[in-house]
C-alpha cells in the first residue's frame, strides 16, 4: 500500500523546510532560509501521512492526488487546529489528529505535530490554521522533481 507524506517544519535559525514523499522517495520540496547563522534544530514540524489503496505511487499522479484533495486536508488541519487550540506540551512525542477515511479511495489521513519548546507548542493552532490558508500556496512554491532535473 503506498504511502504520502507531506511535511513542514521550522528550524531555530527560522528557516523552513517543506516536503513531499512517496514512500521513501522524495518528490518535491521546498528550503527557504531564515536571515540568522545555519542552525538545523527543529522548532516545531506537522507531518500529514496518506494511506490506503488510492494513494499513488508515481511523481505526477502524487502531485493531482494532493492538488484534487486540497480541500480535505485543508478541512483536517482546522479540524486538528480546534482540537488543539490552547497549544500542545513540549516533549519528544507529538500530537496525532487522526480523519475518517473522506475519500472514494479509502486513504486514511493522519496529522501530527510537535514543538521543541514551549512557545512554539502553543502557537500550533495557529501554525496548522496557517497551513490551512496557505495550502495552494505552499503546494505551489515546492520544486518538483521534474523541475529540478531540468
Amino acid at each position: 500500500m503506498a504511502k504520502l507524506l507531506f511535511y513542514r517544519q521550522k528550524r531555530v535559525d527560522e528557516g523552513v523546510r517543506t516536503g513531499l514523499e512517496v514512500g521513501e522517495y522524495e518528490l518535491a520540496w521546498r528550503f527557504d532560509p531564515g536571515p540568522g547563522e545555519s542552525n538545523p534544530i527543529l522548532l516545531w514540524f506537522v507531518d500529514i501521512k496518506c494511506e490506503g489503496p488510492g494513494i499513488p505511487d508515481g511523481p505526477e499522479q502524487a502531485q493531482e492526488w494532493f492538488e484534487n484533495h486540497g480541500q480535505m486536508l485543508r478541512r483536517g488541519l482546522r479540524s486538528y487546529a480546534q482540537e488543539i487550540k490552547t497549544g500542545t506540551d513540549i516533549g519528544f512525542h507529538s500530537t496525532t489528529w487522526n480523519a475518517e477515511p473522506q475519500t472514494s479511495e479509502d486513504v486514511q489521513v493522519t496529522i501530527s505535530c510537535s514543538a521543541s519548546n514551549r512557545v512554539s507548542a502553543r502557537q500550533m493552532a495557529s501554525i496548522l490554521e496557517d497551513m490551512a490558508d496557505q495550502w495552494d500556496e505552499i503546494l505551489d512554491a515546492l520544486e518538483w522533481e521534474e523541475q529540478a532535473e531540468r
